[in-house]
């Protein structure tokens, strides 16, 4: 039997595996974050291209000054509207696999051997870029996915994870990646503890390849290419955690001096509550333009928030048990600005509760997750080695015009 060629290989890949690969990325995503956030403003509606993959979004602040009441005679008193530029950079996500001359040799004994290998391999890229997707859907673009929780880390192949910095990293990592553990001094750096992912044991444990030495408590652990040293800026796209935040720059925008900019953001350490959500609803609803666009989203906290929405007490005969039972149309706050539908999302920060306006969120997108095709074909040989490589990538970036029509809770309980 005829071994297969590079060239059959990489036509299969085209033709049948990369427009699944491309189609499924966001479609069949776990998290409901990144599939509406993508059907808000998906085409990078608000941005405008200022050089290579930098874009600026133009967004109001300030109404047109000086309109009021004059005497009749009086001169005009004249004014202008405010404006800002905020702007943002696409990142690239990618990953990539390869498979040895024998293994492409040995399909001479059975043709389907390498291609059932290669959709096997491409399968998984798709998976864990789905995840990559929730994660800094949900987070901020540093790469960091928990702190060590342990007095006494070292001499141990296993890492204790906090649960609050943690995001689901039972979900989030898998055995082979490589991490690093340190301070934010080296995360900047690219530098750190070195350690390899072997296993995942729980949502607060990571079993490591290595036996841990110069590691501390409470240093972060984030992933090996978090921080582009030579580029000076994070790796990461930069997701809700990022974009609703009142201090550092968010966007280019100085958080400091920019109090336009500022999403509603409350941070006490109480029990989730109807009420709190409620306050923030309304916080947020002078900017909201579409009441039917805005969502609430959280994770750990959606059984305990559910669980204390009072049911209305006039409910049409055909959705009583729906209404009553918590089914999909009993989920969702009925207020002065409309209907907001809540929705659980595994990948939402322990502890958070976000209120996001959807018209107002975007991912502008420089090209949509599939194989990278170079001259040499989807599959190629590697220069100087007898290995073959298959890569996918994919560019963009979330980014936010009115962070004021949004809200972030934080340090949230069940009890």
């Amino acid at each position: 039997m005829a071994t297969i060629s590079t060239s059959e290989l990489t036509n299969i890949l085209e033709k049948v595996i990369d427009p699944t690969l491309r189609h499924l990325h966001i479609s069949s995503n776990k998290s409901p974050t990144v599939r509406m956030w993508k059907e808000g403003r998906n085409g990078g509606e608000g941005t405008k291209r200022a050089t290579n993959n930098t874009f600026y979004i133009t967004t109001r602040y300030g109404r047109h000054s000086n309109m009021q009441g004059q005497a009749e005679s009086a001169t005009l008193i004249r004014g202008r509207g405010r404006d800002s530029q905020p702007s943002f950079t696409t990142k690239t996500m990618a990953g990539a696999f390869t498979f040895t001359l024998k293994a492409k040799k040995s399909s001479e004994q059975r043709a389907g051997a390498l291609v059932d290998t290669v959709m096997e391999e491409v399968s998984g890229m798709l998976e864990r870029a789905k995840t990559m997707m929730a994660f800094y859907a949900n987070n901020d673009a540093t790469g960091v996915v928990g702190q060590v929780n342990d007095a006494s880390p070292n001499s141990k192949s296993t890492i204790a994870v906090d649960g609050v910095r943690a995001t689901a990293i039972d979900f989030l990592l898998d055995p082979g990646d490589s991490l690093f553990l340190g301070d934010e001094a080296n995360r900047v750096a690219g530098t750190g503890v070195s350690v390899t992912a072997a296993s995942i044991d729980s949502a607060t444990q990571i079993t490591v390849d290595e036996t841990i030495a110069a590691a501390a408590n409470d240093d972060l652990i984030y992933y090996s290419e978090a921080y582009d040293v030579a580029g000076t800026a994070n790796t990461g796209k930069n997701g809700l955690d990022g974009l609703l935040a009142n201090s550092g720059t968010v966007q280019g925008i100085t958080m400091s001096t920019s109090l336009y900019y500022h999403a509603h953001i409350d941070t006490t350490s109480e029990t989730v509550s109807t009420t709190r959500v409620l306050e923030y609803l309304q916080k947020a609803d002078a900017r909201v333009k579409d009441s039917s666009a805005f969502i609430i989203t959280l994770g750990d906290l959606w059984w305990k928030l559910t669980d204390t929405m009072r049911g209305t007490t006039d409910i049409p005969a055909d959705k009583v048990n729906k209404l009553l039972q918590g089914g999909a149309e009993g989920l969702r706050f009925e207020w002065f600005g409309g209907g907001t539908p809540v929705f659980y999302d595994p990948f939402c920060r322990p502890g958070f509760v976000n209120g996001l306006d959807l018209n107002s969120l975007g991912y502008r997108q420089e090209w949509a997750l599939g194989l990278v095709d170079d001259a040499r074909g989807m599959a190629h040989r590697i220069s100087q080695k007898l290995e073959f490589e298959v890569a996918a990538s994919e560019d963009g970036e979330f980014y936010v015009i009115d962070p004021r029509s949004c809200f972030k809770l934080s340090a949230k309980t069940t009890s």
